[in-house]
Formats: structure tokens, sequence, C-alpha cells
């Protein structure tokens, strides 16, 4: 058995233990990775609690932790933070190998796939029973968004579901494995930015691979090449554009960029054995801070 030693899994997803929801694979829509909420780290780390068994994404709300598990079928399972026991579980049918999908949670749903299952699976986030389930494409490195009772997930294509019925709004030809950003107007996906609305794309631009886009209120940010790049929403503009030190890539289909009110922190690696490094950005003009 392998111990699931939440303090751990918890702080590595960025939650600050039982006071900050983390609802998706990156915080939220924006892919931001910061809880605004938590402004103090009290070193040294130290075990709260174990229970269960796990190996995959997290997810948190409301007293409840959502784990994924990589078996034959891979599942997930729920458990209570007060009691330490499991609520429920979850086996996704025909699913096997590694999962690559972190579970996504809202009020009442949760969204679950795995890399070799044919479908997305809403469940009742209460009880683990199956609301409704889109038929699609495997979803190794696809995470779902789920923002204003909405559903963003890349299958076979981008598509925008209706949260509460899986009922299919639009759809977007787009390939990759990547997980969306969203805001208010707009989804951001593999170098296309479309109408949030209407599915039609308004905007695309050339990026490295099909790492995530993560936004703040005024920029989304991405890989080109060789350079981390910042662009104006809604005029298209770039803003600046950091160079990425010769031997390094950055690490973004890791999921491995925040954003915070004034900088941007990301991390740089390459091949092992080679070394690897966290850079921080000014986020007005993209220079080095550490």
């Amino acid at each position: 058995m392998k111990t699931f030693l939440i303090v751990v899994s918890l702080l590595m997803n960025g939650l600050a233990l039982a006071q900050s929801n983390w609802p998706l694979i990156n915080y939220d829509a924006y892919n931001s990775k910061w809880a605004k909420s938590e402004t103090k780290l009290k070193p040294p780390l130290k075990l709260v609690k174990a229970f269960g068994e796990a190996d995959g994404a997290i997810a948190y709300f409301n007293g409840v932790v959502y784990s994924g598990y990589s078996d034959t079928p891979n599942r997930v399972v729920a458990y209570s933070l007060d009691t330490e026991q499991e609520l429920w579980r979850f086996a996704i049918p025909g699913s096997r190998a590694g999962m690559g999908f972190s579970p996504a949670v809202s009020d009442s749903i949760l969204l679950i796939g795995a890399q070799v299952s044919d479908s997305l699976y809403a469940l009742n986030r209460f009880t683990g029973k199956v609301v409704w389930r889109l038929e699609t494409f495997g979803l190794y490195a696809r995470n779902a968004c789920i923002t204003d009772d909405r559903v963003y997930i890349l299958g076979n294509r981008l598509y925008c579901l209706d949260l509460k019925s899986g009922r299919e709004i639009w759809r977007f030809i787009v390939g990759g494995q990547t997980s969306p950003a969203v805001d208010g107007e707009h989804v951001y996906i593999g170098g296309r930015v479309i109408d949030k609305k209407t599915g039609l794309e308004v905007y695309s631009f050339s990026m490295n691979g099909m790492d995530p886009i993560v936004l703040d209120d005024n920029l989304f940010y991405f890989t080109a090449r060789d350079s981390l790049c910042a662009v104006e929403k809604k005029i298209w503009k770039k803003k600046w554009a950091a160079p990425i030190p010769q031997g390094l890539w950055n690490n973004l289909y890791g999921g491995c960029t925040a954003v915070t009110d004034k900088t941007v922190t990301f991390v740089l690696w390459a091949n092992w054995p080679a070394p690897a490094a966290i850079y921080t950005l000014n986020k007005e003009n993209g220079q080095e801070l550490w």
C-alpha cells in the first residue's frame, strides 16, 4: 500500500491545508496557480494527516480531497479531510496505465477522465454517481476547466459543455495535449484565442509545443521558440519576450508557471541529468528578479 501523505500532496499543488479550495489542476480558469488568500508559509513542513493510497493529481473542495489513481482501471477516490475516511470511489471504465488527468470539481459536479478511457465523466461530487458522460478521445494531459457553469475540455476537439447536463454548446477543431485557460470573454489553447460564447476564433499566434497558456486580467503568457512571451489581451500586442537560456526550455507542459499580481515564476529544465532552475520575472517588463 502506498500511503497518501496529504500535507505533501496538497502543498505540491499550492494548497494551504483546509484553508483554500484547489478545484482545478492549475487552481483557477486562468491556470494561474496562485492562491491569493494564502499569504504565509510556515516551514518546516510536517506530516499532518496520512491515509489512502495515492499516485496521481488531486483536487480539494470544501473539506474533501479527490485523488486520482493509476490502477487498472484508473479510479478517483473522495476522502474526508476531517475524518480521514473514504467517502466513495469511482473506477473509470476501460482505463489503464498512467492516468494523466487531474480531477476538476465544482459545487456539485466532479469531472474525471483517463489516458485510455474514451469518455469524460461527470460525477455527483457527494456520491460519486455518474451524472453524464461525453464520448471523446483519451484525456492524458488534457485537463478540464470549469467556469461559469461551463466545461472546456480538449478531447478529439475542444468542447464547450453545459456543466450540469453535459449538453454540447460548441466545438472547435484543435489538436494536441494541453488544457485550456479561460477568462471572461475568451478561451486560450494551442496558439488559438476563441470567443467563449460563439466558439469562433478571434486571434491566433505561434507558440512552442502545446503548453498550457497562463493568464492574468490583462495579459496571457506562453512559450515561443526561445522565450517566454507576454501578450496584451484584446489588442493582441506582444508586451515583452524574456529569453530562455540556451539548452533549457520552459516546462509549461508540467504546469510549472505561476502568475501573481506582480510576478511570473516558471521552471526551466533540460534533459536529465542537466540542472534545472526557477526564474521569477517582473510581470510589467519581463525583467528577471531572481
